[in-house]
């Protein structure tokens, strides 16, 4: 990474703590697996006071918070291209058995990689793959 691009990179964290305080950012990160390194008793403790004997409890209280919400869908954007990339590992693999697999591949791969934000033309591509040859 050169110099230039070093400076911005945004982590998730980052994205999220943009729409909400660090306790709403914990309860996301924990809620959404992207950060587990802690368990909820100790966040619960941390940042909350023990209020949230559950992770559903805080994540329901928050719900009403429209800048929560954001930051939430930020976090699950971050899951589902993680599954793509999976997807896509996965539809390699495939590909090198059959040639079906190989098409597949390579429709996906086109619209993977076009920089296409449509993700129902994606979705529409994938609903008629079938993966188990």
């Amino acid at each position: 990474m050169s110099n230039a691009t070093a400076g911005k990179t945004e982590t998730v964290k980052m994205k999220i703590d943009k729409f909400v305080a660090e306790g709403k950012s914990r309860v996301i990160l924990f809620g959404t697996g992207i950060d587990v390194s802690r368990d909820w008793n100790f966040l619960n403790k941390t940042y909350f006071d023990s209020r949230y004997p559950t992770f559903e409890d805080a994540h329901q209280v928050y719900m009403n918070d429209a800048d929560y919400v954001k930051a939430y869908k930020i976090a699950l954007e971050h899951n589902h291209q993680i599954r793509l990339i999976e997807l896509y590992n996965l539809y390699f693999e495939k590909a090198k058995e059959d040639t079906n697999s190989f098409k597949a591949f390579l429709d996906f791969s086109d619209k993977f990689f076009s920089g296409d934000k449509g993700e129902s033309e994606l979705m529409g591509l994938l609903k008629g793959v079938k993966l188990d040859g």
